[in-house]
C-alpha cells in the first residue's frame, strides 16, 4: 500500500505535466478543475495524498505549472489563482467533512493569532482602503486559516503516509533544481521555446534557483526527528538520504539565511545525538565528493561558499555584506520609518501597509502590519510552542523533541534574514508548511 501510494502520486504528477503542456487549452483546464473536484469528493482517507500533491503543484518544480486555471473577478481586474482555489476547497471540505476532531495543543495561541488578523482586516477597512485592497487582504487572510483547518482534514493515521509523500516531493523538487544547475535552464524549456534561457541568464538560474524550499526544509527537519525515534515504518538509511540531499539542496541555493538555518538545526541535532549525527555527515560528504566531480555543480558549490562567507562583513560593521545585502541597510530602515508613525497597532491591511511592506524583512513588516501588539502576539505564539516542546521533553525525556525547537528556530532565522514566514498575511505554500509543521509536532508529542 505504501509503494502504491507513491506510484500513484508520481503517476498523477507525470499526467499533470502532460496535461499542462500537451492537451488543448479547454481539456487542460478541465483536467485541473477535475483535480480540485476530485479532492473535494474523495474519501477522507485520501486527504493526505491530495494535500501533498497540491503542495507539489504549488511549488512549481521547473516552472512546469505556470499556466493553471484561475477565476477572473469581473469589474476589479483581479483573479483568484489555482492554489488559492485549492485553499478555499480544503477549508470547505474541512468544515463539511472534518476527518479529525482531536484538539491540537496550540489551539489557544492560534485562535488569538487569527483573531488579531481579523482585527487588522477590519482596521484596513476602517481606514477607507480601496475595494481592491480589501480583496487583496482577504486573499492573504484565507491561507492563514489553513493553520486551523489542516489538523481537521488530516487524520492521525495519515501523518506518516503524508510524510512519505513529502519526502518524494522533496526529491522531485531537488531533481528540478539539479537540472537547472547542470543544464542552465528550467525544465519547462523542454516544452516551451519561449522560455528557453539565454546564456546571460544561465549563471543566475544555476546560482539561486530552488523550488519549494519550505518543503525541502520541512523534509530536513522531520527526517532528523524520525532518525531518533523507532517504529516509524521508514528505513533509517532512507532518512539519512533525505537529510543529506535536502541539506545539500539548500546549500546549493546559495541563500545565506537558509544555509544558516540548516546549520543551526543540524548543530542542535548534533548536540543531543552526536552518535547519530556521524552517518548523515559521512553520507553528505560522499554526496559532496561526487558532486564536485561535475564541473557545473562544483562551480555552484564554490559560489555558495563565496555567498556564505560574505556574512563576515556584517560582523565587521558592513551591513551590506560587501555590497550583496540590501535588507539591513535599505529595506529595514524604510519599513521601520513608516512603522514608527503607528507603533501600537500598526497599519493593519491598509493601502499604506501595502505601499511600504517588504517581504524580504520579516520582523519589520510584521511590525508595520500589526504594530507592537501584533508582534507581541506573534512572540506569545512562538514562546508557547517552545515551552510546550520543552515541557514534553521534561515528561518523556525524549531528546527528539528538541528537533521541533530547532526547526522552529530555523524558521525564525529565515523569517529574520531572508523572507517573511510568520505573518498575519500568508501565501498558500507557507501556510500549508507551517500547518503541517505544527500539526506534525502535535501528533508526535502525543506519542513520545
Amino acid at each position: 500500500m505504501r509503494l502504491y501510494d507513491i506510484y500513484k502520486f508520481l503517476a498523477l504528477f507525470l499526467v499533470s505535466i502532460f496535461a499542462a503542456h500537451f492537451l488543448p487549452a479547454l481539456l487542460k483546464y478541465l483536467f485541473f478543475w477535475g483535480l480540485l473536484i476530485g479532492f473535494f469528493l474523495s474519501a477522507d482517507r485520501h486527504n493526505h495524498f491530495w494535500l501533498i500533491f497540491f503542495l507539489l503543484l504549488i511549488s512549481n518544480p521547473g516552472y512546469l505549472f505556470n499556466d493553471l486555471p484561475l477565476i477572473y473577478i469581473l469589474g476589479f481586474e483581479r483573479e483568484i489563482f489555482y492554489y488559492e482555489l485549492f485553499a478555499i476547497i480544503l477549508i470547505l471540505k474541512a468544515i463539511v467533512r472534518p476527518a479529525n476532531q482531536i484538539k491540537i495543543f496550540y489551539l489557544k495561541p492560534l485562535l488569538l493569532f487569527i483573531a488579531y488578523a481579523i482585527f487588522l482586516l477590519l482596521m484596513g477597512v476602517s481606514t477607507g482602503s480601496s475595494i481592491i485592497t480589501v480583496l487583496k487582504s482577504v486573499r492573504y487572510f484565507i491561507p492563514l486559516l489553513l493553520l486551523f483547518f489542516i489538523p481537521r482534514i488530516l487524520a492521525h493515521s495519515q501523518v506518516i503516509p503524508a510524510i512519505r509523500l513529502i519526502f518524494i516531493s522533496a526529491i522531485v523538487l531537488i531533481a528540478a533544481q539539479l537540472y537547472n544547475i547542470v543544464f542552465g535552464q528550467h525544465i519547462i524549456s523542454i516544452f516551451s521555446e519561449d522560455l528557453i534561457i539565454s546564456e546571460i541568464d544561465r549563471k543566475y538560474i544555476g546560482a539561486r534557483e530552488i523550488y519549494g524550499p519550505l518543503t525541502i526544509l520541512l523534509s530536513f527537519v522531520i527526517s532528523l526527528f524520525l532518525i531518533q525515534i523507532k517504529n516509524t515504518g521508514l528505513n533509517f538509511n532512507y532518512l539519512i538520504f533525505i537529510v543529506s540531499i535536502t541539506a545539500l539542496s539548500i546549500f546549493l541555493s546559495a541563500t545565506r539565511g537558509w544555509i544558516i538555518s540548516v546549520i543551526i538545526i543540524f548543530i542542535g541535532y548534533t548536540l543531543f545525538d552526536i552518535k547519530r549525527a556521524i552517518k548523515p555527515v559521512l553520507f553528505a560528504s560522499i554526496l559532496l565528493f561526487i558532486a564536485i566531480n561535475v564541473p557545473v555543480i562544483k562551480a555552484q558549490i564554490s559560489y555558495a561558499f563565496e555567498r556564505t562567507q560574505t556574512i563576515k562583513y556584517i560582523s565587521e560593521g558592513d551591513l551590506t555584506a560587501g555590497g550583496t545585502l540590501a535588507r539591513l541597510s535599505e529595506y529595514s530602515p524604510e519599513v521601520l520609518s513608516k512603522f514608527y508613525e503607528k507603533p501600537v497597532f500598526g497599519f493593519g491591511f491598509s493601502d499604506e501597509f501595502y505601499e511600504y511592506q517588504n517581504p524580504h524583512v520579516g520582523n519589520e513588516t510584521l511590525l508595520l502590519n500589526g504594530g507592537l501588539v501584533g508582534y507581541a502576539i506573534f512572540l506569545y505564539f512562538i514562546l508557547y510552542m517552545i515551552i510546550r516542546y520543552y515541557n514534553s521533553y521534561k515528561i518523556t525525556k525524549a531528546k527528539s523533541t528538541f528537533m521541533f525547537i530547532f526547526g522552529l528556530l530555523g524558521l525564525l532565522i529565515i523569517h529574520s534574514s531572508t523572507r517573511i514566514i510568520f505573518s498575519y498575511w500568508m501565501g498558500v505554500e507557507t501556510a500549508i508548511i507551517l500547518g503541517l509543521f505544527f500539526y506534525f509536532s502535535d501528533f508526535f508529542l502525543k506519542r513520545l
